[in-house]
């Protein structure tokens, strides 16, 4: 929560009393007077409720995180384009998993209400996912296939778009919307060994799937 933030609330909800409440219980006038920095989350709930604990305030924490996965989802869906990059999906990953070294949980995800167990009957998924009922967590990859089969619907894919599909190896998603990545990446291919011809090139004995999958991961 900024300063512009917290003045332009009070602008809008200052005549309602539970607002008014809300801000002098956590204090927030007091807060914006002394300094001008941002206050996180975190703080906010820590101020507004001070008999919480550390499990209440992670639990609202989760929450919190919840919603804004809701908010970057809902740029996915149909009527525009995929506004988002790798990072993008990366920083949508993060808001789910408790921690770095963790796969996203599938607890988590269907609390959440983001993903259930239902989207994944999909050709990607489907075989496998009907023979692991009891797996517990979702890697990064099967997690922003599931999300952008469930929620991203576009009749005709941009440039930008099928770059990021290439980027993260989702070949089997585009086929199931009914793109074909092979010219996107025989193209960026093309245009990157004509930029590198001084330089050292896969061999060319190698695989062009070998070539490619390196091409993808300096590039993209």
């Amino acid at each position: 929560m900024s300063r512009v933030d917290f003045c332009w609330a009070t602008g809008a909800f200052g005549g309602d009393m539970r607002f008014r409440l809300a801000i002098q219980k956590a204090g927030l006038q007091h807060y914006f007077r002394k300094t001008a920095e941002d206050m996180d989350m975190e703080t906010y709930f820590r101020r507004a409720l001070p008999a919480a604990d550390d499990d209440a305030v992670g639990r609202l924490m989760r929450w919190a995180n919840w919603e804004k996965a809701h908010a970057m989802v809902a740029t996915l869906r149909p009527a525009g384009e995929l506004e988002a990059t790798q990072v993008d999906m990366v920083a949508l990953y993060a808001l789910l998993v408790t921690s770095p070294d963790e796969d996203v949980a599938w607890n988590d995800l269907e609390e959440s209400g983001l993903l259930h167990r239902s989207d994944m009957k999909h050709s990607s998924f489907e075989k496998r996912f009907s023979t692991c009922e009891k797996a517990t967590h979702l890697s990064f990859k099967d997690f922003v296939e599931a999300v952008l089969m469930k929620y991203w619907h576009p009749l005709v894919a941009t440039p930008s778009e099928l770059r990021l599909l290439c980027s993260l190896g989702l070949d089997s998603l585009a086929a199931a919307k009914g793109f074909h990545l092979g010219p996107v990446y025989k193209s960026a291919y093309s245009s990157w060994r004509g930029t590198n011809g001084c330089r050292k090139l896969a061999p060319l004995d190698s695989s062009v799937v070998d070539r490619l999958h390196d091409f993808v991961e300096k590039h993209f």
